[in-house]
C-alpha cells in the first residue's frame, strides 16, 4: 500500500477522527501486513506527561505500532465494552511505558 500519514489530534490537542472509524482503519492495516509507526508532537526528545506524571512517552520520536487488539473485560455493565490496547515499541530499546497496562502499573 501507499505510505500515509494520518493527524489524528487537531491543534487543540483535541482527538480529531471518529474512534469507531480510526479503531478499524487501524485493524484493516493489520490485517494487510501494513507496517505501522507512530509519534508524538511537540518538540524534540521531550518527556510526556499526564496530569504532571512522566509516561515514558517522548515527543519527536518514532515508535513502531507492533499490534493493536481487544480485551474483553467480563466485570464491565455492558458485556460488549473491552479494552482497545496498542502494543508500541522504542526502536532505541530505552524508555518505557509507565501508565496503565504497563509493567509498573497496579
Amino acid at each position: 500500500m501507499v505510505c500515509e500519514k494520518l493527524q489524528i489530534h487537531n491543534r487543540k490537542g483535541e482527538f480529531d477522527r471518529e474512534k469507531e472509524e480510526f479503531w478499524e482503519y487501524l485493524e484493516n492495516m493489520k490485517q494487510n501486513g501494513c507496517l505501522m509507526g507512530c509519534s508524538v508532537t511537540g518538540g524534540t526528545e521531550k518527556s510526556i506527561r499526564i496530569d504532571g506524571v512522566d509516561t515514558g512517552i517522548m515527543s519527536g520520536h518514532a515508535y513502531s505500532l507492533n499490534d493493536n487488539f481487544e480485551l474483553y473485560d467480563q466485570e464491565m455493565e455492558n458485556p460488549r465494552k473491552t479494552h482497545r490496547l496498542l502494543r508500541v515499541r522504542n526502536p532505541w530499546g530505552r524508555g518505557e511505558w509507565k501508565g496503565k497496562w504497563s509493567d509498573d502499573s497496579d
